[in-house]
């Protein structure tokens, strides 16, 4: 997968309907930063205070408790690198403006419940490693990939 990553394509918004769920989900997986964060402060070789890769935990915090729903998740995804942007039924993924990988899958596993069974993210690692995120049943599930040149 490699150290970047980058998004081939995408398909992926919250509806309004889905707003109180997805915050929830986002708030609960800020609460587990110590089990799933990968990032750390580490002495003597003992992790000291855990975090998400490229996170800021109360930078997501905050933005969740943002009064317009629509705004704390798009703040709280900005914090996780990803551009969301209001629409007339929710909100949509515009594009991942961080090209480092860090603790993502935690994030969409987190909001796979409140996607749709269409909603998928495609990836290519900086080692040419490609992958997907397809949401179906409120689960993510991945799946790898690769370029296949017609003759």
């Amino acid at each position: 997968m490699g150290y970047y990553a980058d998004t081939l394509d995408f398909n992926v918004g919250i509806t309004k309907d889905k707003f109180d769920k997805a915050i929830e989900s986002l708030n609960s997986l800020m609460t587990r930063v110590d089990e799933c964060g990968r990032g750390g402060q580490f002495k003597d070789g003992e992790k000291i205070k855990a975090w998400y890769a490229w996170v800021t935990t109360q930078a997501v915090v905050d933005a969740l408790k943002e009064k317009d729903k629509a705004q704390a998740l798009i703040k709280a995804f900005v914090e996780w690198g990803y551009e969301f942007e209001k629409t007339t039924d929710g909100i949509e993924l515009v594009c991942r403006e961080m090209s480092k990988w860090g603790d993502d899958e935690h994030l969409w596993n987190a909001v796979a419940p409140v996607l749709d069974h269409n909603h998928y993210i495609k990836w290519r690692g900086e080692d040419d490693h490609y992958w997907q995120y397809k949401f179906a049943n409120g689960t993510l599930n991945e799946g790898s990939g690769h370029l296949v040149w017609e003759e």
